[in-house]
């Protein structure tokens, strides 16, 4: 289906505006329906509807709101149609047709417990299917419509913000730039792999890999080598683990990072790709998107970062994990002078000089720097109690704060691209760094449990009072151009 087959839908909304809610409410219904919403294309459909919402139609509010409505109704229904037929649905058109989508939905069920009602309204086919198997099992209402309108209230900004902030920046006549597709594929394609290789290269590093035991042939051939090896080894489980992707990761982003920052002094090969980022970002600027932005920049300041790297010391300190309790904190410590130094004495400027409360260089972003930096130290902790082929579980969500808070700077035009990208290669080099010196200190797993949890709450809520306490402040200083 395209669009030209919705636009009897479109021309009857522009006509009969009211109806716009109601719409995107039986949408989002259908969508969350029990293999309903494998037929329909939901994506599609909600971008359309949240795009002619965001053209002046309905407020984001109201959008927002009626998909969450929609999509809880939506699994809802499908809970208690699983709950009226339960094996019996075996046997019911359509799933008698297409079993195959009802047993993976089983599967994933039985795999992930209750939190497969939140993935699973993200990951394909088994989307619509979820909920009524958890009605099948016989799963306690109250429990699932908590994870219920959890999901949905996750689910509707991912589905309606993309189309919502096209429509508006239609309505409000947002001229791209030329570079903008050259501009957005090529950064997307960059990152997406740099993701790739990331994850591949982990791979092929762990010890089991071939690579990892080539690597450990060579070593064993030199005394001196060898001695080295089973010096940064961790002793863990009796076995001795070389931190052979800690390694890779910080001598490629120490190279990297040193190639850019050759091509940022001593070149202009770079300038011109700077320009078109800082003209990109600056073209999308609009009050519907500055408050996000803020508030993403205000959390990777130094405050921010200092009550996160505070709390996850005392987090490690009272579960006796005073090795890692000490790297991460001169983890924190190194990130913050090394920033400093490299900032004084590179005395890269930044691209807008109205921001006169932003005293300090460019080059590289502090905010990016530390924002890996402390992320990716918890992933790593995280990621090695879990195990190999899951860990990419847990880096993926750990690599989004640190983007976001470097785009934050480019949409608010205090940094060049280059910045944001030396930040970003600095903290992962810092992460190498720190994970090395831990590794013959990783005798024990650090077990987050409920402390971990209370941990989280508390640094969430202090970074949450810095922002509301800084924001007007903010405000003032990142929209004194505007």
């Amino acid at each position: 289906m395209d669009t030209s087959q919705l636009q009897p839908l479109l021309d009857f909304l522009q006509e009969q505006p009211e109806w716009l809610a109601i719409t995107i409410l039986v949408a989002a219904l259908l969508e969350s329906l029990a293999f309903v919403g494998i037929l329909i294309p939901g994506v599609l459909l909600m971008f359309v509807l949240s795009s002619l919402a965001g053209s002046g139609l309905l407020s984001l509010e109201v959008t927002l709101l009626t998909a969450v409505v929609g999509a809880v109704l939506g699994d809802g229904l499908s809970f208690y149609l699983g709950r009226i037929f339960h094996e019996r649905l075996h046997s019911v058109w359509p799933f008698r047709r297409y079993p195959g989508i009802l047993r993976r939905g089983e599967t994933f069920f039985y795999r992930h417990g209750g939190k497969s009602i939140v993935i699973g309204r993200f990951v394909g086919p088994v989307r619509p299917v979820i909920p009524v198997v958890a009605g099948m099992f016989d799963m306690r209402s109250r429990q699932f419509f908590l994870y219920n309108v959890i999901s949905a209230l996750l689910w509707a900004p991912v589905y309606m913000l993309p189309g919502f902030l096209v429509g508006a920046s239609i309505r409000v006549d947002v001229e791209l730039p030329a570079h903008f597709y050259v501009v957005f594929f090529t950064t997307l394609g960059i990152l997406l792999a740099t993701f790739f290789v990331f994850f591949n290269l982990h791979w092929q590093l762990q010890p089991d890999s071939k690579v990892y035991q080539w690597f450990r042939r060579q070593v064993d051939r030199s005394l001196w080598s060898r001695s080295w090896w089973l010096r940064l080894s961790s002793p863990r489980s009796g076995h001795q683990e070389f931190p052979l992707p800690s390694l890779m990761l910080l001598v490629f982003s120490l190279l990297f990072f040193i190639l850019l920052t050759v091509a940022v002094l001593e070149t202009r090969i770079l300038s011109e790709w700077n320009q078109a980022t800082y003209s990109f970002f600056q073209s999308l600027r609009q009050p519907l998107l500055d408050p996000i932005f803020i508030t993403l920049t205000l959390i990777g300041d130094v405050v921010p970062l200092y009550i996160l790297f505070i709390v996850f010391v005392l987090f490690l300190g009272l579960r006796r994990q005073y090795a890692a309790a000490l790297h991460v904190a001169v983890a924190g410590a190194l990130t913050a002078g090394s920033v400093t130094l490299l900032k004084l004495v590179l005395s890269v400027g930044r691209p807008n000089d109205m921001h006169e409360a932003l005293e300090s260089f460019a080059y590289p972003s502090g905010h990016s720097s530390g924002a890996m930096v402390f992320w990716g130290l918890l992933g790593a902790f995280w990621a090695q109690e879990a195990r190999q082929k899951k860990r990419w579980q847990i880096y993926t969500p750990m690599v989004l704060p640190p983007l976001l808070i470097a785009v934050s700077r480019l949409y608010l035009g205090v940094h060049w691209l280059t910045d944001v990208i030396g930040g970003l290669l600095w903290g992962l080099a810092i992460c190498g760094l720190i994970r090395i010196s831990y590794s013959p200190f990783d005798r024990h797993p650090v077990q987050f449990g409920k402390l971990g949890t209370a941990a989280a709450l508390a640094a969430g809520g202090c970074v949450l009072a810095y922002v509301l306490w800084q924001y007007p402040e903010a405000v003032a200083t990142y929209l004194a151009s505007d």
